[in-house]
């Protein structure tokens, strides 16, 4: 009886201890979250923002922050963009205006991003315009293209900026035409000329206003060049003056003009790059003779052309083939063609296609080779090649060929040593492909023996028929007889 009162007085402690103790606690209702699970997104890194926003020294090392700005609070990084924009000199600015950019992108992705640059976005676009490097400039203009409010916001800030007299300043060194040549790395000649006709000349400063020349000119040829209306004349003319005429130290402009023009007739060069209407590349090679640095010019287009070669083999050939010949035949001597592809062949990478390109551009060569010395070494050029790949039929034919277009005692015997030699070496190649396939004959052989071996071991264990006890002896025989020679 007296355990009965013990455990019926314990569990009445217990239950006012549990009520007690439930009324204390004050426990959340089902629709709310215990304080230790959040309720909201996944937590971001902390920015570090100085405490003094005029200590530049501060500001710019917190400016390194952005290089990771995606893993950041988005108004953390907008409160350090604004910092930045309204507070940084302009030497400071241009130091670091990419990395400013680049946390600007990231940004303009995040869902609250526009709006809260809204406040000082303006601000941030002038100060590009007007401070930054040409890749950032480039970049701005490829990013707001993609949204009509920011186009709409950047093009009246251009206004704007291109509506400011130059007073004192040549136009080369402007700010207006860091603007207009953006327009002109990007090909949208219509919009560079566009902006050029908002330009506010300084009056009676001739000195001044005449560095723009060389781009209104530029401009005006490669507009009317998107239309299909090509005058090389001209093209040669500016891109040689731009040339020689060297630039100021902080003056891209004559690389620009040279650039652009250079943009308009590589797509007529290039198979593909023409459109209908447009001239062919051998009628400009054809009006461009007699014209001064013609050559200089279609030289370059050449070297421009040979660049493609680590990006795409074949369609740099199928490019360079027809334009070497046509721009040789107009502008270079018979030697020319046949020693400029023996020297890309020499700067072919080395690698597992290095080869077959070296055969091509050897074959062009011998093709366009002048005369029977020519014709000889590049032959044994590329009878070398062959060998290297173990094709002597091919390098057989080549010599053949060769020897039957020549004229000659000297270079005729020259040809006939190369084909001897290939005898020889096409001999010793069989002998070594014979013996290499000997060996392996014998090692197959070895293993088909020891195979056998084991069979006719087991047939004698098992007490197999004779008959079938014969047969595998037999064949052992034959294989040890095989191995053994």
């Amino acid at each position: 009886m007296k355990y009965l009162v013990f455990l019926a007085l314990c569990v009445l402690i217990l239950v006012g201890t549990w009520l007690f103790l439930g009324r204390a606690a004050d426990f959340p209702q089902a629709s709310e979250a215990p304080a230790s699970v959040s309720t909201n997104a996944p937590s971001v890194a902390r920015l570090k923002l100085p405490t003094d926003t005029g200590n530049h020294r501060a500001l710019l090392a917190s400016a390194q922050q952005l290089k990771n700005s995606a893993v950041y609070d988005a108004k953390d990084c907008a409160r350090l963009l604004q910092y930045l924009v309204t507070t940084l000199t302009k030497d400071e600015w241009c130091d670091i205006s990419t990395l400013v950019f680049s946390g600007w992108q990231n940004i303009i992705l995040r869902k609250e991003g526009r709006e809260l640059l809204a406040p000082f976005q303006d601000a941030f676009y002038n100060r590009i315009l007007r401070e930054s490097g040409p890749e950032v400039l480039d970049s701005l203009f490829t990013e707001v293209a993609k949204d009509s409010k920011d186009k709409a916001s950047v093009t009246l800030l251009v206004d704007r900026l291109l509506q400011e007299s130059l007073i004192t300043t040549p136009f080369e060194t402007s700010r207006q035409a860091s603007v207009i040549c953006s327009f002109m790395r990007r090909s949208d000649f219509w919009i560079a000329q566009a902006c050029l006709s908002k330009v506010q000349w300084t009056a009676g400063q001739s000195e001044l206003n005449s560095s723009a020349l060389p781009v209104i000119t530029c401009v005006d040829i490669c507009e009317r060049a998107e239309r299909g209306n090509y005058e090389i004349a001209p093209v040669i003319q500016s891109w040689f003056a731009a040339h020689v005429v060297p630039p100021t130290s902080d003056s891209l402009v004559p690389q620009v003009i040279r650039s652009s023009l250079e943009s308009i007739i590589f797509r007529v060069v290039t198979p593909g790059g023409v459109r209908a209407g447009f001239p062919a590349c051998t009628t400009l090679l054809d009006d461009s003779v007699g014209i001064p640095h013609a050559e200089e010019f279609w030289g370059r287009m050449l070297e421009l052309l040979s660049q493609q070669k680590n990006e795409s083999f074949e369609n740099c050939m199928e490019t360079t083939v027809p334009f070497l010949s046509a721009f040789a035949a107009k502008f270079k001597d018979a030697k020319f063609e046949s020693q400029y592809w023996v020297d890309f062949s020499s700067d072919i990478p080395q690698d597992r296609g290095a080869p077959s390109r070296r055969i091509a551009c050897l074959l062009h060569a011998l093709e366009a080779a002048p005369d029977g010395e020519a014709r000889v070494d590049l032959a044994n050029k590329l009878s070398v090649e062959y060998k290297g790949i173990s094709d002597f039929t091919s390098a057989r034919q080549i010599l053949e060929e060769t020897a039957g277009k020549v004229s000659g005692a000297a270079a005729k015997e020259a040809l006939a040593a190369a084909l001897r030699s290939l005898k020889r070496g096409e001999d010793s190649e069989d002998v070594r492909r014979r013996e290499e396939e000997q060996r392996v004959d014998r090692g197959r052989a070895k293993e088909r023996l020891s195979f056998m071996k084991d069979q006719l071991a087991r047939a004698r264990k098992e007490n197999k028929p004779p008959e079938d006890i014969r047969s595998l002896e037999g064949v052992v025989r034959n294989l040890e007889q095989h191995v053994g020679e």
